[in-house]
């Protein structure tokens, strides 16, 4: 795997912003829903310590990536009052999260790039059967984890 993408976020030293967000253009009023998200996560880093030119640098980027339709999230890494990561994310976060640290928090954006590597898996039984397994798909347009529960609700309530 090829991390070489996120050489820009640790060439600076902390403290660091990292936020990811649900930056979805599937839903009414997309610009609304993510200004309400973005200003959440902006109390949050202020209650955590970040000042405020380091939150008005975040400001000016959050939801600008209006090209992208559909769902998606975007990442934001910014340190000493300066952006260092503006990335697009595949698929939302599955929770609006944000951070000040000494360390970035990179893990999310991470397991986004993993490649979907196909394994075999060996269950110990009587007849030692191999079965053929994929990775958990990825979440599907218009799939997110409240659709999800939304679907199981109406399933459950069917029986």
């Amino acid at each position: 795997m090829r991390l070489s993408f996120l050489e820009p976020v640790y060439a600076e030293p902390g403290p660091y912003v990292s936020v990811y967000l649900d930056t979805s253009r599937n839903i009414e009023h997309p610009e609304r829903a993510i200004a309400l998200r973005w200003q959440r996560l902006r109390e949050s880093l202020s209650r955590q310590g970040a000042d405020r030119r380091l939150l008005n640098v975040l400001e000016e980027v959050v939801g600008t990536d209006t090209e992208v339709p559909g769902v998606h999230g975007q990442t934001l890494f910014a340190a000493h009052g300066m952006l260092v990561l503006n990335g697009e994310l595949p698929w939302p976060p599955e929770h609006d999260s944000a951070r000040y640290s000494t360390l970035p928090d990179a893990m999310p954006l991470i397991t986004q790039h993993v490649p979907e590597i196909p394994y075999m898996a060996a269950s110990q039984g009587r007849g030692g059967d191999l079965a053929p397994h994929r990775p958990p798909a990825r979440p599907a347009a218009g799939r997110t984890g409240a659709a999800r529960r939304r679907r199981r609700r109406r399933r459950r309530r069917r029986r």
